[in-house]
């Protein structure tokens, strides 16, 4: 049968010479749709749907397979293409949700938070380390991954002074009190190396009161806040470690947006 749905291709490969397998997210899930033909005889494509446009779909159906019959592109999101770091941050936000996106679940909360998270990209000035920051701590809530942010997950009380360390697996802050009877603090050097070097992550006042926001404000609110450099730093950090650590994966495309932003800062 013919169905019609608004998804977000995630991601396209190759099926043999002249086919397409795109992976589409969708409020329902995520879909594999082929499409056959998709590639022309001197290896030139015929259809033009790449990763990041939303698009509707008029796909057949059969089972839980889908090839795909027509397509309008409602939003190309074509402005990332200006600035390579966008574009790369993109990708990484493409691939983050296809990790984490299955079939047949509701997954409406996911696009809305893909197409926010593009639309900042591609149509707003907003730092890019602030909308990565957001998304993923989003992406850790949609995922049932929310920390513990209002008291100590030791003792049970808010912190006192306001300032904490987040406990990354224990899912939950604990405060100075009880972070002085404990284990040694460690301070870890950058998101790549604090996984290795410690799971509880030192969070100023401002960076757990940005936490605290983005956990608990309305989806088309999550993003409208400013933080200082420093402290807009930090919680892009903890935000990275605290993702990766819960999903237990890595991202080549994260990788080669964050090698691609500090060659920039080093040419500054």
């Amino acid at each position: 049968m013919l169905v019609k749905v608004k998804g977000l291709v995630l991601r396209s490969e190759d099926v043999g010479e002249r086919d397409r397998l795109f992976r589409v997210l969708t409020a329902e899930g995520k879909i594999y749709v082929l499409a056959k033909g998709a590639i022309s005889s001197d290896g030139k494509p015929r259809i033009c749907l790449l990763p990041m446009l939303y698009a509707e779909l008029v796909l057949y159906k059969k089972g839980d397979r889908y090839w795909l019959r027509e397509y309008e592109v409602l939003e190309d999101f074509r402005k990332l293409y200006r600035e390579l770091d966008r574009l790369l941050l993109g990708q990484y936000i493409m691939s983050l949700a296809d990790r984490v996106a299955v079939m047949e679940q509701d997954r409406s909360a996911l696009l809305s938070l893909a197409l926010n998270s593009l639309y900042l990209l591609a149509e707003t000035e907003k730092p890019c380390a602030h909308i990565k920051a957001v998304t993923e701590l989003r992406v850790a809530l949609d995922e049932g991954y929310a920390p513990r942010l209002e008291a100590c997950i030791r003792c049970d009380k808010p912190p006192q002074d306001g300032k904490a360390a987040l406990d990354v697996m224990g899912g939950g802050i604990v405060c100075s009190d009880c972070l002085n009877s404990g284990p040694t603090l460690m301070l870890p050097p950058e998101a790549d190396e604090i996984r290795e070097a410690s799971l509880l992550l030192p969070l100023s006042s401002t960076v757990l009161a940005a936490l605290r926001y983005v956990f608990t404000a309305p989806a088309k609110k999550a993003f409208s806040f400013t933080l200082p450099d420093e402290e807009a730093e930090r919680l892009a950090e903890v935000a990275e470690l605290y993702l990766l650590s819960h999903i237990g994966e890595d991202f080549p495309e994260l990788k080669i947006y964050k090698d691609t932003v500090k060659e920039a800062y080093k040419q500054k």
